[in-house]
């Protein structure tokens, strides 16, 4: 069995549509509470879980970074008590992959709200039984990539092996780092838009530890 790992950091975003009374119902939360709007979305979900606000987008994918690490792991599947063999180790940024760009269908709405947060440490992990490193190549892994403006990062949307697309089991083995809250003033009758082209209104930032 090959275990699959990429550790450095992870992206977990959301864009959601905002009404003109729950857009007004923040700006005074805000005033009231005198705190900022990541605090009241983030760490006291005065408005609901902030993965909630995902109608229009949800991302969950590991960054490319130069700390970025992506690890191929040998399990005996028959032995329990193996420890496994890492026999390849290389950053995401050196494999074969295709640059995709990022477009939304935006629908009509008053205003969005971006709610981005930054993970460190296991960011995707998976297994693939009947597998061993004896075939193995460099060759046999790509990814797709994607730029994220509204952070300024870029993503591995997908990785494949062998030409199928591997998914992440999930398992969060990471901490938080960032977490940015935004909401942008969406142009009329825009279609398959960036958001760079908006009107931001409101940002808020917690920076919890430096991305390196």
């Amino acid at each position: 069995m090959l275990n699959f790992q990429i550790r450095g950091y992870k992206l977990e975003s959301c864009i959601g549509s905002l009404s003109k009374f729950d857009f007004s119902d923040m700006i005074n939360c805000i005033k009231l509470e005198k705190k900022p709007l990541t605090e009241l979305i983030f760490e006291e979900n005065n408005f609901g879980h902030w993965k909630n606000f995902d109608d229009i987008l949800k991302i969950s994918s590991p960054l490319l970074s130069r700390d970025s690490e992506l690890q191929v792991t040998y399990f005996d599947e028959n032995d329990y008590y193996n420890d496994g063999y890492t026999f390849f180790r290389v950053n995401p940024d050196k494999l074969s992959r295709k640059d995709l760009k990022l477009y939304l269908d935006i629908p009509n709405t008053d205003y969005m709200i971006l709610n981005s947060a930054i993970f460190q440490g296991n960011c995707f992990e998976t297994d693939i039984k009947d597998q061993n490193y004896n075939h193995f190549t460099k060759q046999d892994i790509h990814i797709d990539c994607m730029d994220i403006s509204w952070i300024d990062k870029r993503t591995i949307s997908k990785i494949y092996f062998k030409g199928n697309e591997l998914k992440d089991k999930v398992k969060e083995k990471n901490q938080l780092i960032r977490f940015t809250t935004m909401i942008i003033k969406p142009d009329k009758d825009t279609f398959m838009s960036q958001i760079d082209n908006m009107d931001l209104i409101q940002r808020s930032d917690k920076v919890y530890q430096a991305i390196k």
